[in-house]
């Protein structure tokens, strides 16, 4: 027997476990409980208790919610642990012993679940989240709360730093470069080497390589021979450190974390198409990552194992399901409500115009047109919408695709799931098989099956029968 099938048997028996590391020199650790509980000398860490100071329900709920696909953001929350009392076994550099706990905001917080030790080890507990610590507060029964946090807020708040020289990533067109020395006509588009300068224009009119300026890829600098007369501006295939050029959204996105000074591990599954970002002043990583991944009907999250994730909206899936069930096992009353959006058509933008005027004469008529647009735009339409349906005007996806055709791609997506009328699903689930968002389940309702596509859980740990709420969109 597995420890997950333990948990299944009405006798079993749940230990909340909960370890919070602080960032301090020792890596001092404190371990918690909401019962008596000392791991087995063979198990690791060995012969070493837990106090048992987790008061109420321990960890409510964990939450991962999706939001609109239109925005790029999913969030993740763990609400609050109560202790009643402030002395716990510490683990301080090595050395095991009762202290007050000092919960700093920013610890690592590790939470799990055990069976008793002398049927399964503390290695086998099932992990329930990774998270930090937020808020602090107390009461005057001496009771001390503390808020779990998924990690997200570091990468929110964590900044993407632009100093004198832009920064430029996959193919951006009609970017204007930073003047950094006048008297030498010296140009950047942005703080390293780069791929290629594809053109170089004076409001509009297309300059000469050679002629008219020189390019020093190492540096991301252009010289010009003349000044311009015109707003100056280039096409440029940006960033690329170590010798790759980054032009894919997964690309772009690790290189602005790894920028930001965030240290995670990451994971993707979006599309690969050549995107462009032009930055040109300071910006928190988040709203990068929100613009970035709303770019492609996309999100981002921190999951509860402290990972990066990077995914596209679902599409509910009529006939695949990564698992099944059944009305018996349904904890409580299925309810259902219709999804609002409705699209018989979805706008998109793709290949962005940087910097917007008025070409002069000389300029290509192609220039010209593309220079007085914030970007190119196109519809996708439903190949057969349904002449009883009322449909919505459906808001743009402004993609940073370069390729219509990527864009396009995103466009039909969003369009698979909104042509159609769906409904929201919500019911509790026993927590036999660990669910993510985006996975397709199959619920089994009165003779009807639905196969819908998760964009709501709700992990509900609270000492007694583990359970799961879901929202399916079907």
């Amino acid at each position: 027997m597995t420890i997950a099938d333990y948990f299944q048997t009405p006798e079993a028996q749940r230990f909340l476990l909960i370890e919070i590391t602080r960032n301090n020199a020792n890596a001092t650790k404190y371990y918690l409980a909401d019962d008596q509980y000392i791991t087995e000398p063979t198990d690791t860490p060995a012969n070493t208790p837990y106090t048992a100071v987790i008061g109420g329900t321990g960890i409510s709920d964990i939450r991962r919610v999706l939001n609109d696909p239109f925005t790029g953001q999913a969030s993740t929350g763990f609400g609050e642990i109560m202790l009643v009392d402030k002395s716990v076994w510490t683990d301080d550099n090595g050395t095991l012993g009762e202290t007050y706990i000092q919960l700093v905001r920013g610890a690592t917080v590790n939470a799990y679940m055990a069976a008793p030790p002398y049927l399964f080890n503390r290695t086998d507990a099932i992990q329930i989240l990774t998270g930090k610590i937020g808020r602090v507060g107390s009461n005057s029964r001496g009771e001390t709360r503390f808020e779990v946090v998924d990690g997200s807020f570091e990468i929110q708040n964590a900044i993407v730093e632009v100093t004198d020289k832009p920064l430029c990533f996959g193919y951006c067109r009609n970017i204007t470069p930073a003047l950094l020395d006048p008297s030498l006509l010296e140009y950047y588009v942005h703080d390293g080497a780069i791929e290629e300068v594809v053109a170089v224009y004076d409001q509009g009119a297309a300059l000469t390589v050679t002629t008219d300026y020189t390019v020093d890829l190492s540096t991301g600098k252009i010289t010009l021979n003349v000044s311009p007369t015109g707003v100056l501006t280039a096409d440029v295939k940006g960033a690329k450190p170590s010798g790759t050029w980054l032009d894919s959204t997964e690309e772009i996105s690790a290189e602005l974390i790894s920028r930001a000074g965030v240290t995670i591990t990451q994971n993707y599954d979006i599309p690969s198409g050549v995107i462009g970002l032009y930055i040109t002043e300071s910006q928190p990583l988040g709203a990068l990552l929100n613009r970035l991944m709303a770019s492609l009907a996309g999100y981002w999250l921190v999951g509860v194992g402290g990972e990066f994730y990077a995914r596209q909206y679902p599409v509910p899936a009529g006939t695949t399901a990564v698992t099944s069930f059944e009305a018996s096992e349904q904890l409580g009353e299925l309810t259902s409500q219709g999804e609002d959006r409705l699209y018989s058509r979805v706008n998109y933008t793709y290949r962005t115009n940087w910097t917007q005027y008025q070409s002069r004469g000389a300029a290509s008529a192609a220039q010209a047109d593309f220079s007085q647009r914030q970007y190119l735009q196109d519809f996708e339409d439903s190949i057969s919408p349904d002449a009883e349906l009322v449909y919505q005007e459906s808001p743009q996806i402004q993609t940073l695709f370069d390729s219509q055709a990527d864009a396009q791609a995103v466009a039909q997506r969003l369009l698979s799931i909104y042509e159609v009328q769906r409904s929201l699903i919500d019911v509790e689930l026993p927590y036999t098989t660990t669910l993510f968002l985006g996975d397709n389940i199959s619920i089994v309702y009165q003779d009807e099956i639905m196969i819908g596509a998760i964009v709501s859980i709700v992990d509900i740990f609270d000492g007694s029968y583990p359970t799961q709420k879901v929202r399916v969109l079907v």
